[in-house]
């Protein structure tokens, strides 16, 4: 089993209502050829900081009270849930090299902060991290399984089980 990090935007994870709720989600996703059937994908948000509450309202057809209470709460740069890859490669898609497909496992409460894991010094030898998971020009990332040891003990303690 390997693990990768997917990506969402806003327009991903966010809905009028604010937050999308993933619980009963299965979907097709962006990912990467190497994605097999029973691996776990995790979701990172990314952040909201280049966007302003009117932007966000205007983006997402949201009212700009839930924009400013996003704003506020400083969704996004984290991982918020835990999918896992009912199967691999499914080819390309319009602005993505490879996909899959997806069902959710869990929601992780709090998300896992991007600061929290760069403050980790066993996690800094991780250069995707070092990079602030910048895909650079890919739909998914593998985790290293070194790193997947220490995110999964994270995940674990807020899920009150490891995955």
């Amino acid at each position: 089993m390997q693990c990768w990090l997917l990506y969402a935007g806003p327009e991903n994870y966010l809905c009028s209502d604010g937050i999308r709720d993933f619980s009963a989600m299965e979907a097709r996703w962006s990912g990467a050829p190497g994605m097999k059937r029973g691996d776990l994908a995790l979701l990172y948000r990314k952040s909201l900081k280049k966007f302003s509450p009117q932007e966000l309202s205007q983006m997402l057809h949201m009212s700009l009270e839930h924009a400013k209470e996003l704003k506020r709460h400083d969704v996004g740069s984290d991982i918020a849930d835990v999918w896992e890859v009912i199967a691999g490669d499914q080819g390309p898609m319009p602005g993505w090299e490879s996909s899959c497909l997806i069902r959710h496992v869990a929601t992780i409460q709090p998300p896992v902060r991007l600061s929290e894991l760069k403050a980790k010094q066993q996690l800094l030898k991780w250069k995707d991290l070092r990079w602030n998971f910048q895909a650079q020009g890919r739909d998914a990332l593998e985790i290293p399984e070194f790193a997947w040891v220490l995110i999964n003990q994270i995940i674990g303690e807020r899920l009150s089980h490891p995955l």
